[in-house]
Parts: C-alpha cells; structure tokens; sequence
C-alpha cells in the first residue's frame, strides 16, 4: 500500500468518524448516502480495517405504526395581538357566556401516541409524518408521569412527547449535545444505540411524557393575555423538562372543537405562545442564488458561522431579489440572525450596508433569462422547462412527498448526470441500470429496493397528487380536490368543476385546471407503476334544487342532534355553512339559547333568521 493510498484512508476514517459523531447529535453533516459511498470506498482501499470491523450498537428498529387519526402540529403565536386573533376565532365560533382556556407547558421534545386499547395496545409511536410513525415501544415500553409513577391503566392520554430531564442532560449529555432536543431527536433518528443513549435508557431518563400529566392552570382569555409573562416564565425557566413555550387550549366540548374545525397542519382550538429567541450579530461572506422546484430564484446569505439557541448558523435566506436591494444586503454587511420559534434561522434586522450586489439576469443552473416584470412582484423566476435545478429539485420533491427513501439530493444530482430524465423514467429503473450510471453494487440493489417499497407501501392519492408539485396543489388542497373529484378523472377535469368547489376561486381553478393539463400524461405514466394508493371517499354529490342551494348559513344556539349532522346536511344541500355571521350570510338559523353577537349581526345586517324548527319543517324535511 502506497503513502497515497494511506493518506486516503486515514482521510476517510477522520471523516467518517466526524459523521458518526455529528449524527449522535442529531445534527449529521452528510447525507446517508453520501456516508455509504464513504465506507464503499474504505472497504475498497482497505478491507480490513478496524472502522470496518467494528460491532454496531443495538438497532432500533424500523416498525412503522399508521396512526387512527392524524397527529397535527400547534399553530404558533408570538404577540398579543395573534392571541387575541385566537380568542376572537374561538369565541366567534362557540357562544358561551365565559370561555375558559386551559394553559400548559409546550414541551420541547418529540411527539409521540401511546395506544392504550384496540389493535394497538401497548404501542408507542413517534408522531412521523403526523399520519404513519415508528414504533419504539421495544425500548420506551411504558409512559410515565412527571414523578416517574406508572399511572393506573386508563388515567393516562394517548398523545405526549419523549424527553429527557434537564438536570439528566446538564450532568450526563451537555458536553456531548447542544441541546435535550438534539439528542433525542438524534436518538429516535439514528438506526442504532450508541452508549450514551443505551445509559440514557438503563437510567430511565428518556420517558414519554403523557400531556395529561402536565402542569396546567384554567383561566380567562383577559387572565391569560394579562399573566402572559408569569405563565411562560413559570413554564419555560425552571420546569423539569425542556420546554419552548406554553400552550393554550380551548376548554371544549368535542363537538364544540368539530365546529371550531382544524387544518392539515393543526387543530384551531389550540396554540403555541412562543418568544422570539435572542438575536446574534454576524457578517455576510458571500451571496449565492438558488433555483427551487418552481423556477423561483432565491438568494442565500453565505454566513460567518455563529451560535443561535443551540445551532450553528453558516447560511440563511434572504427570501427575495428585493429584499436584497432594498435592505443593503451585500458581502461585508452586518446581520442579526433569530431562530423562528427556536427552529428556522432569519434575519431579524441589517445592521450595516454591504458591497452593491448585482441582482442576475439570467438563471443560475440553465442560463435563461430571468421574469420580473417591476419591483413589485419581488421574485425572481427562470422559466425555462428544462432548467437542470429546477427538474432536479422537482424529482427530490416527488420522492420526499412520497416518503421513497435514498433518493436525496446527491443521489438526484447523480442520476441525473448523464441528462435530463423525467420521474416516470427513473422509477422504472432495476439495479443494473443503476450501476451502469456509476452507482456501486450495493447502493444500486439499495435503490431498487426503495423503489419497490415504495410501489407497495399504502400511499393516500392525496399525498400521490401532491408530490407533483402542480401550483396550488399541496397536500390539502389536494385533499380537498380528490374529496370532490377521483383522481382518475382529473385528467378531463374542467375548469368549472375545480371553481365549483368551496375554496377553488376563478384565478386558482384556472391555473390548477392548466397545470393537471400540461402533466396529465407524465401523472398518468407514473400511475402505471400500480402504487397502492388509497382512495379519498368522495363526499355526497351537492343538491342543486334545494331551497338553501348557495345560500350561505349560520347556525346559533342548541341544535337538536349534532351541530356536525346539521352542518353536513346543509351542504349537502347545498349551501355553505359559515362560523360567523357578516354581510354576504343569507340565513340565521337559531335555535335554544342562541348566541347574542350572531343576532346582533343578522340585525345589523338584516339577515333573515329562521327557527330550527321551522328550517327542519320547511328545509331538511322538505
């Protein structure tokens, strides 16, 4: 073995050794893939050196749990005025004379359900993608409380967080992580059980934390805004457990949250009351411009790198062309970096001017001249269609809606080296014409694998749909559309039709329609693959010959049955129930005990209002 080959491997060995640390952490450095083709290339140098032989820690394990309902997120909060958008929503919605509120620490770990009957009994999951989570009841078997007490079977609730003690992490972690979150999202993350985590374990500092159990204090919307300081200082400065918040929740009844409603992304009875992390100062090293999946143009700031609530920042986004022009942002300016909500890193505010920077002309990946019709619209587009920064980012896009692993953004860049191929083609690839596009022989038989798991796994159409990435067509509006309309019959899909659906407008539908058009036959050669894709039921086709038939409703008051079945009837029937009475509402609806700010709005509106009993007489039996 020549001095060169020697250097090569000890060069692999620091390296790989940095990765394995970095990953610990949670934080990796280097993508896995980029990690394979590291040890590729050491075992192919030297076949027996001791990285290679070294015996791996326990795995974790890869079981996945389809949870029974979506696990959401929190919709986040970060002044006064965003609370009192809250309470006005809450208070519009559910007609009480006093709404209580129930406030609680915002634990800051990972989300996970504990299943306590059915099926699933005895599970714990992490939440995931919110909709399928990795079962990990094999090492977190039982959830605790905050003491430690395993509660009686029954008393706990479903949904907690896994984390791990502060004073656990200042005495045993701190030197080895940033942060508790790190580890354990490094942890759950990782495919193995490094010493550290396997101590963390035998000691019973990592648990699962049922929200049931957490520190809570009931009070009044004025109470909460007027204690807002004392409830997070008392939450987020001296608790047990790592905590980035509070969170205020509507005391409810479950058909009160139902009409209150939810997103795709959280529930709107509930929110996160954050505070802005502190700021750190730094200096722009250089700019670079980046293509993303949709042909915008996106400058990022090349940062000297600093500390930020526990990360190191090197790069940030300047959101726009006029954001640089208009700030002064060039090299040599001085930033002050937050982190949103302790995650996502910003600039809060330019502290001196930079070098003049000049905005480009044309695309950065396929050179095409760059669309901005004036300063106004802010953005910068490349619409060339076959810009190899923009397919490649499409490609990534699809995949990682998907949920195909392995295929990352190195991995794309790869395969897309010898030319320009679409998502239909690449799928159909086997480990042959991987290897013959430069991938070695176990990374080749790791991408079809991939692949053929992914053609199997249970896929939602929705998220199918979503994954291509079409204008205004994200996972839930893509929902929405595949509620109203099958997928297979998109393809002839009229503008109309799209426009006739509740949060469809004309400029949308137009541009939805156009777009499932211009893709229908790539959409259709990938469907070919027979992805086991489950099917969104088709809500009941409309009335159009109803007497409410486009109206818009508003139901007030005690309503015999559920409030949930009097709103699906009405829109079967036609109509759009609303949650607040306002100048376009067509009808009051009111039944016992109703609320007085919706009949102070029908009367400052002269909106008809109707009793229950005569809506059921007239309407719904009809």
């Amino acid at each position: 073995m020549d001095a060169r080959d020697k250097a090569k491997i000890a060069k692999l060995e620091k390296s790989l050794e940095a990765a394995n640390e970095s990953y610990r952490k949670g934080e990796p450095k280097i993508s896995d893939d980029d990690y394979d083709k590291a040890v590729v290339r050491l075992r192919e140098l030297d076949p027996e050196n001791h990285y290679l032989a070294a015996v791996e820690p326990e795995k974790i394990g890869e079981d996945k749990i389809r949870h029974l309902s979506p696990m959401l997120s929190l919709e986040k909060a970060y002044t006064i005025e965003d609370l009192e958008r809250f309470f006005n929503r809450i208070e519009s919605t559910v007609e009480k004379q006093y709404q209580l509120y129930r406030v609680t620490p915002k634990l800051d770990g990972v989300a996970g359900r504990f299943y306590e009957k059915g099926e699933l009994t005895g599970r714990l999951a992490t939440r995931g993608n919110g909709l399928v989570g990795t079962d990990i009841s094999s090492f977190l078997p039982i959830p605790f409380t905050n003491d430690g007490i395993i509660p009686s079977k029954g008393s706990y609730g479903k949904l907690g967080e896994i984390v791990v003690s502060n004073l656990y992490f200042a005495n045993h972690l701190s030197k080895e992580f940033k942060h508790p979150r790190n580890f354990i999202a490094g942890m759950l993350g990782s495919d193995n059980l490094n010493p550290l985590t396997e101590k963390a374990l035998k000691d019973g500092a990592v648990i699962y934390f049922s929200y049931t159990h957490l520190t809570n204090f009931t009070a009044s919307r004025e109470h909460v805004i007027e204690k807002i300081d004392w409830y997070y200082n008392n939450f987020c400065v001296d608790y047990t457990y790592p905590t980035d918040g509070i969170v205020i929740e509507a005391i409810c009844t479950d058909e009160e949250k139902e009409e209150i409603g939810s997103t795709s992304h959280h529930n709107k009875w509930q929110i996160a009351f954050k505070k802005k992390g502190k700021s750190k100062s730094t200096e722009v090293l250089r700019i670079t411009w980046q293509v993303g999946r949709t042909g915008k143009i996106t400058p990022v700031l090349e940062l000297e790198p600093i500390e930020v609530s526990g990360a190191t920042i090197r790069r940030v986004t300047a959101h726009n062309a006029s954001a640089i022009r208009d700030l002064a942002i060039g090299i040599g300016a001085g930033v002050e970096i937050i982190r949103s909500g302790e995650v996502i890193p910003y600039i809060e505010r330019v502290t001196e001017s930079g070098d003049e920077i000049d905005i480009p002309k044309i695309c950065p990946s396929c050179g095409d001249p760059l669309s901005l019709l004036n300063w106004d619209d802010v953005d910068l587009f490349c619409r060339g269609l076959e810009c190899p920064e923009q397919i490649a980012k499409k490609i990534e896009y699809w995949f990682s809606t998907m949920e195909i692993k392995n295929f990352g953004p190195a991995t794309v860049k790869r395969i897309l080296s010898d030319g320009i191929k679409p998502i239909d083609e690449i799928i159909a690839y086997d480990k042959d014409m991987f290897a013959n596009i430069g991938f070695g022989q176990g990374e080749a038989a790791r991408l079809e694998q991939s692949l053929w798991t992914g053609f199997g796994k249970e896929t939602e159409d929705w998220r199918f749909l979503a994954s291509f990435g079409l204008p205004h067509l994200g996972r839930g509006d893509s929902k929405k559309l595949l509620k109203n309309i099958p997928l297979s019959d998109l393809g002839a899909v009229s503008e109309k039709q799209i426009h006739s659906i509740k949060g469809f407008g004309d400029k949308t539908s137009k541009e939805i329609c156009n777009a499932l058009r211009r893709e229908w036959e790539l959409i259709s050669e990938v469907m070919l693959y027979n992805f086991n894709l489950t099917e969104t039921p088709i809500g009941e086709i409309k009335r159009t010959d109803s007497r409410i038939s486009g109206k818009n409703i508003v139901f007030t008051g005690k309503m015999p049955g559920s409030r949930k079945k009097m709103k699906s009837s009405a829109e079967a029937l036609g109509a759009t129930v609303q949650n607040g009475v306002n100048s376009k509402t067509d009808i009051l609806v009111v039944g016992e005990s109703p609320g007085q700010n919706k009949l102070d709005g029908a009367r400052k509106h002269d909106i008809p209002v109707m009793d229950v009993i005569l809506y059921f007489e007239q309407i719904l039996n009809r």
